[in-house]
């Protein structure tokens, strides 16, 4: 029996995305790891012998308010469901049943999505990038069966379309998961 095995790097992204939400949850800091547009700066600095200026009105578009215990709790399922899709594809030999299964979880974004519930209207930007990602992995889960009709294939034909599936596969998976990894980031910036 010929066993096929192909390197797909959706795991170096998942990696890249849980480092990168390790350190954010641990800081206050409202930088962001991705070019934003510009906000005006306050025209008072602070320096380390004069006190930091205040102000008396409410938060303003600099100072946004931390995320609540709600929402914190909809980014940290949303994150865990980023952790299942990118667990989807495990290394190994490609067979037909470990592709199967891949599309399997692929195809369970939006149902995953749905259970999360409706979250707060700061987060609703987040969420609609998150259904359109779970679009892009359910096309992923397109190639992934697509994979599987041909993975036992010998015919030169065959192996061109197994090629050009594991391809789509790899892609689809790859751009989904650093959307929805850079969503989750931006999300926890908004404390």
């Amino acid at each position: 029996m010929h066993v096929r095995t192909r390197r797909l790097t959706l795991g170096a992204v998942t990696v890249v995305a849980v480092f990168a939400l390790a350190a954010c949850q641990g800081s206050t800091s409202t930088t962001s790891m991705t070019p934003t547009p510009t906000v005006p700066t306050p025209s008072v600095v602070a320096s380390p012998t004069t006190a930091p200026a205040t102000s008396s009105t409410s938060p303003s578009h600099e100072d946004p308010l931390p995320l609540s215990t709600a929402e914190t709790a909809w980014v940290n399922s949303l994150n865990k469901l980023n952790e299942t899709l990118g667990n989807a594809l495990v290394s190994g030999a490609i067979t037909k049943t470990r592709l199967l299964a891949t599309a399997s979880v692929l195809n369970s974004c939006s149902s995953g999505l749905a259970r999360l519930g409706r979250p707060t209207d700061r987060l609703m930007p987040t969420l609609k990038i998150v259904q359109t990602t779970c679009a892009e992995f359910e096309e992923a889960a397109k190639c992934a069966k697509t994979a599987a009709a041909y993975v036992n294939s010998y015919s030169n034909r065959g192996q061109r379309k197994l090629t050009s599936a594991l391809d789509c596969l790899d892609s689809r998976m790859n751009a989904a998961g650093k959307t929805l990894g850079d969503t989750i980031i931006k999300a926890y910036q908004l404390q």
